[in-house]
Order: structure tokens, then C-alpha cells, then sequence
């Protein structure tokens, strides 16, 4: 796996993303917001992953078992040492099936993936923050997409389960579904991807998350040592 923006400064820790479409697209702005404090980086790939948001391809990991497929090649790399790795996955996990009654990842799955993803970036000696799934509209998304269902009771769902893997594992979970639904409308560019301004304030308010958490951290090992 090529990457790009490996090594931080000695100043500033270095702060990765694997996730979604959803991620990908905030992405900058979280950057933009951080660039005082943190240096970022990413997989290679946003261009191709722009291309077709719905699919997995490029840096877009797609469901949990992309997400944890990438971050174990990822970790192939012994100079793959971020101080923290933001993750989401969960909009392509619950795709669900009317014809079979099937998600695309059953939960029980998900929270293995998620429980696997941490604690390998653990081992590694990465601090994880686990970001929550966005909310969205069931009948807007059906509107859009034919063939399969995206349901916000199973975003919740996934979200609860997230949160008690993640936390129980060390990461810090940030909830952007609650800060999104908190936000004025309207939200989507299509059935589920964000407008600009959206995006820009989750980028944002996911810097504020994750700088607190960061200075808490360094504060706590401080007082530890």
C-alpha cells in the first residue's frame, strides 16, 4: 500500500484516515482546521475513489471489512506509525436486502471488524478515534437508490454497537451523527453525501473532537509519568 504524508514533524503528531465516502469528503476541511496543531495523511487513491463514491475503490475502504483489510496492509509497512488513526465504517454495512433480509455485514461481523481494526492499530501504538455514522432519510435514500435499503434504525444500531467496541477497545468515539443531525437543513447533494457546508462543518467539529481528546491524552501521560 502506497501512502502519502507518512512521517509528521517533531512537532506536530500525525493524525491518518481510513474510512467511507463520507469521510473522504470532510476530509479536507478536518485538515484545513488542524493544520496548527497536526499534520495529516491519507491511502492514495482519493481521485479514483471521487470518481464513483458508491463503490469501494481508491481510499474510500467502503464497509468494515474494507476498512479492516486496509489497515492491516497498511500496517505491513513498519514506518506506518501515525499518532492517531480516524476510522469510520457503517453506511455499507447496512445496505440491506429486501429479497434475502441480509445487511451487506451483519453486526456480530461489524463489531469484529471494528474490534480487530483497533486493536491492531493499538499494537502499533496508534491512538484510534472511531467516528460515528452520519444520520439520513429513509425515504429521501430510497428515492435514489433501487435494489437495496438503507435504514436509520439500523444506523443507530450500528451505531451503538460501534460505540461499545470501540470505547470498550481504547478508541475515542466521536459522535458525528448526533453533531450532523444537529446541523439546519438541508443536508444531501444526493441519497446520502453531504453539501459543502456540511461537510465543512463536520470537518470542523471533528478537529475540535479529536484536538480535546489529543491534549487530554498528552495531559493524562504527563501526570502518569
Amino acid at each position: 500500500m502506497v501512502t502519502k504524508d507518512l512521517s509528521s514533524s517533531s512537532q506536530f503528531p500525525l493524525v491518518w484516515r481510513f474510512g467511507d465516502s463520507i469521510s473522504i469528503h470532510y476530509w479536507p476541511y478536518f485538515s484545513e482546521a488542524v493544520r496548527c496543531w497536526a499534520s495529516t495523511g491519507e491511502p492514495v487513491g482519493r481521485e479514483r475513489a471521487l470518481e464513483k463514491l458508491d463503490e469501494r475503490r481508491g481510499n474510500n475502504c467502503g464497509d468494515s471489512r474494507g476498512l479492516r483489510s486496509a489497515i492491516a496492509v497498511a500496517l505491513e509497512d513498519p514506518a506506518f506509525r501515525p499518532d492517531i488513526v480516524v476510522l469510520n465504517a457503517g453506511l455499507h454495512d447496512i445496505k440491506f436486502d429486501p429479497a434475502s433480509g441480509q445487511h451487506q455485514v451483519p453486526c456480530s461481523e461489524y463489531r469484529e471488524n471494528i474490534h480487530a481494526a483497533i486493536q491492531s492499530l493499538r499494537l502499533r501504538g496508534c491512538q484510534a478515534c472511531w467516528v460515528q455514522s452520519t444520520p439520513l432519510d429513509d425515504d429521501h435514500h430510497a428515492s435514489f437508490q433501487k435494489g437495496f435499503l438503507r435504514r436509520m434504525r439500523d444506523v443507530r444500531a450500528y451505531n451503538q454497537a460501534a460505540a461499545e467496541v470501540a470505547g470498550r477497545g481504547g478508541a475515542w468515539v466521536v459522535a458525528l451523527d448526533e453533531f450532523t443531525a444537529s446541523l439546519p437543513a438541508p443536508w444531501f447533494v444526493d441519497h446520502g453525501h453531504f453539501l459543502p457546508p456540511i461537510r465543512q462543518a463536520q470537518g470542523a467539529y471533528l478537529a475540535r473532537e479529536v484536538q480535546t481528546a489529543w491534549e487530554a491524552t498528552k495531559k493524562s501521560r504527563k501526570i502518569a509519568a
